[in-house]
């Protein structure tokens, strides 16, 4: 979950993202995060999800971790951030509406 950030900061992680090259997503409802996450991250196509091996999995792995990643609210700006340089691990990050309506009330 994100943690309070001033507008600068959030300014600064929006703008270093693009310059990196992340892809950052924009996720509408709960149907586009499953899908995304699903398919760019576990790279499983959604079709293939409606086999019975593969519903088994996906209740017992998949749903759980949906679960774990879901942002708090929607409509939301998802982005990957790197937390270990050497493992590559990533940590998926969130900035929300309201956060977006601050940044843009302090530039106006």
């Amino acid at each position: 979950m994100m943690t309070f950030l001033t507008n600068a900061a959030m300014c600064r992680i929006i703008l270093l993202a693009a310059e990196q090259g992340k892809i950052m997503k924009t996720l509408k409802n709960e149907d586009e995060y499953r899908r995304w996450i699903i398919e760019d991250h576990f790279l499983i196509p959604m079709d293939q999800i409606d086999g019975n091996k593969m519903l088994q999995i996906y209740e017992r792995d998949i749903s759980p971790t949906l679960n774990l990643l879901r942002p708090r609210e929607f409509p939301c700006l998802a982005y990957c951030e790197s937390t270990n340089r050497v493992t590559n691990n990533q940590e998926i990050k969130y900035i929300y509406q309201g956060e977006f309506e601050s940044i843009i009330a302090s530039l106006s």
